[in-house]
């Protein structure tokens, strides 16, 4: 998988452009630096204009120089374009190319998320799209996959597992569910009924386990089913996980105007790197890489 990081110079840009270097490294991945000059954005100490592709390209050929220097085994070009940023990453999208964004790049975390350029990114994406916040808490460890019980669940525990495998790391797999919409009510839940409804969910979470585990004996695969929002359960898994992976179902073109709720409300809180994949990025493992 070839891994495409949007860079501009800034320091959010400098943070994604990291977290891209050593994932590429980890899945033997080919990086590019690409450069969108908007008319807008420049790079620091080197004003870049429409009439200036040359000092802009420059520039960033020696961003990549330093790169090949301290990771010898990358391949690493660098790439510049002019227009609209979006469209520019939009264009490069593809099931087999990873799109890293910093977080700040479009304003990720301040409102309004949902129109903001990685949110745009996530819902609009051919390939998967990871967001890297600028500042990552301390003391994190393994990657944790949301699934939702869709036929899709399995290939995206896979695909997530793939990742934990080359990070050497271990993965969790998280399956919330709510109760029906006509329990909700100011009366506490049977716990016995609940139980009978959660079993299911229990077993269906066993099942994508046991298989992933069956597929990647090489790292260590745990399963959490909890009664909670979807969000909440991800952004709340303690300790708090290297890389948080979620699935992006197909969408009508309103839906994807509009980012799912899961997917804003964990870009909304984003402190670790969040990688979504939609549904015509879920490869086979021996393809993720």
């Amino acid at each position: 998988m070839r891994v495409i990081v949007a860079y501009d110079g800034s320091a959010d840009a400098e943070v994604a452009l990291s977290w891209a270097v050593q994932h590429a490294g980890e899945s033997q991945s080919d990086l590019t630096l690409l450069y969108v000059d908007d008319g807008m954005t420049v790079l620091p100490d080197e004003p870049l204009t429409r009439d200036d592709p040359e000092t802009a390209a420059a520039t960033l050929e020696r961003r990549a120089s330093r790169i090949r220097e301290a990771a010898p085994g990358l391949q690493v070009t660098s790439i510049v374009r002019e227009g609209d940023v979006l469209h520019s990453l939009l264009r490069e999208s593809t099931p087999a190319v990873l799109l890293v964004v910093g977080s700040g790049s479009g304003g990720v975390l301040h409102a309004p998320a949902r129109w903001s350029l990685g949110a745009r990114l996530i819902a609009h994406a051919s390939g998967p799209v990871a967001i890297v916040p600028s500042v990552a808490g301390e003391g994190r460890h393994g990657v944790v996959v949301g699934i939702d019980g869709s036929e899709e669940s399995g290939d995206l525990a896979r695909f997530a597992a793939q990742l934990a495998l080359e990070a050497a790391q271990p993965l969790r797999i998280v399956h919330a569910w709510s109760p029906p919409v006509m329990w909700f009510n100011p009366w506490p839940l049977d716990p016995e009924v609940l139980s009978v409804v959660e079993t299911p969910h229990q077993e269906f979470l066993d099942a994508v386990v046991d298989r992933v585990g069956h597929d990647f004996p090489g790292i260590t695969v745990e399963g959490t089913v909890t009664r909670a929002d979807s969000a909440v359960a991800l952004l709340e898994v303690d300790p708090p996980a290297i890389l948080t992976v979620m699935g992006r179902r197909s969408k009508s073109v309103l839906q994807k105007a509009l980012l799912g709720s899961t997917g804003l409300s964990v870009l909304l809180n984003l402190s670790t790197p969040c990688l979504v994949v939609p549904d015509a990025a879920l490869i086979s493992p021996g393809n993720v890489s």
